[in-house]
C-alpha cells in the first residue's frame, strides 16, 4: 500500500516564499509544454503543483485581469454590445419574395 505524499502546510508557506517571476516564467512554461526545460516530461504531480503554484503566485502579484483564468464581466466584453461596428445589418426579407 502506497502513502499519499503530501506537502505539509510550514512546507507550502516556504517553496510559495521562494516563487519569483522567473520561477513562475518556467512553470508557465513547462505546463505549456508539458515539459521541463531539459525535456523531461511532467507527471501529472508536477503539472497539479505547478498550476497550483502559479495559481497561488498570480493572486498575490497581479491584477485579477492579468490572473489565469480570469474572465471579463459581459459588460466589458465589446463583442457583446448593442452598439459593436461588428453587428450584421438585419436581412430584408421584403424584398426577397
Amino acid at each position: 500500500m502506497s502513502k499519499d505524499k503530501t506537502t505539509s502546510p510550514s512546507a507550502l508557506r516556504d517553496i510559495h516564499a521562494s516563487l519569483n517571476p522567473d520561477i513562475i516564467a518556467r512553470f508557465k512554461t513547462a505546463v505549456e509544454c508539458r515539459r521541463w526545460p531539459d525535456g523531461r516530461a511532467l507527471t501529472d504531480s508536477q503539472l497539479e503543483t505547478c498550476l497550483q503554484a502559479i495559481i497561488a503566485w498570480d493572486a498575490e502579484h497581479l491584477p485579477k485581469e492579468q490572473r489565469i483564468g480570469y474572465m471579463p464581466t459581459k459588460d466589458a466584453c465589446p463583442s457583446e454590445r448593442s452598439e459593436s461596428p461588428n453587428t450584421p445589418e438585419p436581412i430584408n426579407t421584403d424584398r426577397l419574395s
